[in-house]
Protein backbone atom coordinates (compact mmCIF):
# COMPACT_ATOMS: atom_id res chain seq x y z
CA UNK A 1 0.00 0.00 0.00
CA UNK A 2 2.70 2.42 0.69
CA UNK A 3 3.87 2.35 -3.25
CA UNK A 4 0.21 2.92 -4.31
CA UNK A 5 -1.24 6.03 -5.42
CA UNK A 6 -2.78 8.76 -3.45
CA UNK A 7 -6.82 7.46 -4.32
CA UNK A 8 -6.29 3.53 -3.65
CA UNK A 9 -4.08 4.78 -0.41
CA UNK A 10 -6.96 6.83 0.88
CA UNK A 11 -9.84 3.81 -0.07
CA UNK A 12 -7.71 2.23 1.67
CA UNK A 13 -7.90 4.27 4.77
CA UNK A 14 -11.45 4.70 4.29
CA UNK A 15 -11.85 1.34 4.69
CA UNK A 16 -9.27 0.43 7.15
CA UNK A 17 -11.12 3.25 9.26
CA UNK A 18 -14.63 2.21 8.89
CA UNK A 19 -13.03 -1.58 10.46
CA UNK A 20 -11.69 0.43 13.16
CA UNK A 21 -14.68 2.29 13.46
CA UNK A 22 -16.68 -1.16 14.69
CA UNK A 23 -13.91 -2.68 16.56
CA UNK A 24 -14.14 0.25 19.09
CA UNK A 25 -17.71 0.38 19.36
CA UNK A 26 -16.17 -3.22 21.32
CA UNK A 27 -12.87 -2.56 22.76
CA UNK A 28 -12.20 1.39 22.85
CA UNK A 29 -10.09 3.26 20.19
CA UNK A 30 -6.85 2.13 21.32
CA UNK A 31 -7.08 -1.21 21.66
CA UNK A 32 -9.02 -1.70 18.75
CA UNK A 33 -5.97 -0.03 16.38
CA UNK A 34 -3.89 -2.51 18.51
CA UNK A 35 -5.99 -5.72 17.85
CA UNK A 36 -6.20 -4.74 14.08
CA UNK A 37 -2.53 -4.45 13.50
CA UNK A 38 -1.94 -7.59 15.50
CA UNK A 39 -4.42 -9.66 13.43
CA UNK A 40 -2.32 -7.93 10.36
CA UNK A 41 0.93 -8.76 11.58
CA UNK A 42 -0.04 -12.31 12.80
CA UNK A 43 -1.08 -13.14 9.13
CA UNK A 44 2.03 -11.56 7.41
CA UNK A 45 4.25 -13.50 10.10
CA UNK A 46 2.53 -16.77 9.76
CA UNK A 47 2.33 -16.45 6.07
CA UNK A 48 6.26 -16.11 6.23
CA UNK A 49 6.55 -19.61 8.25
CA UNK A 50 7.94 -22.51 6.42
CA UNK A 51 6.25 -24.94 8.56
CA UNK A 52 2.44 -25.33 9.02
CA UNK A 53 3.04 -25.65 12.69
CA UNK A 54 5.47 -22.28 12.96
CA UNK A 55 2.13 -20.84 11.35
CA UNK A 56 -0.44 -21.82 13.17
CA UNK A 57 1.77 -20.79 16.43
CA UNK A 58 1.81 -17.57 15.32
CA UNK A 59 -1.99 -17.60 14.70
CA UNK A 60 -3.14 -19.55 17.99
CA UNK A 61 -1.14 -17.01 20.04
CA UNK A 62 -2.10 -14.06 18.26
CA UNK A 63 -6.01 -15.53 18.29
CA UNK A 64 -5.74 -15.98 21.96
CA UNK A 65 -4.01 -12.90 22.80
CA UNK A 66 -6.92 -10.88 20.51
CA UNK A 67 -9.54 -12.50 22.15
CA UNK A 68 -8.53 -12.01 25.71
CA UNK A 69 -7.57 -7.92 24.70
CA UNK A 70 -11.51 -8.03 23.61
CA UNK A 71 -13.03 -9.38 26.39
CA UNK A 72 -10.87 -6.98 28.92
CA UNK A 73 -11.65 -4.34 27.13
CA UNK A 74 -15.29 -4.90 26.42
CA UNK A 75 -15.93 -5.88 30.37
CA UNK A 76 -14.60 -2.12 30.64
CA UNK A 77 -15.91 0.00 28.03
Amino acid sequence: MARADEPVRQAFEAGVSTMHADMAKVVGDPAAWAVMALEVGAIMLAAGMASAQGQQQVLQACRQFAVRTIEANSANA
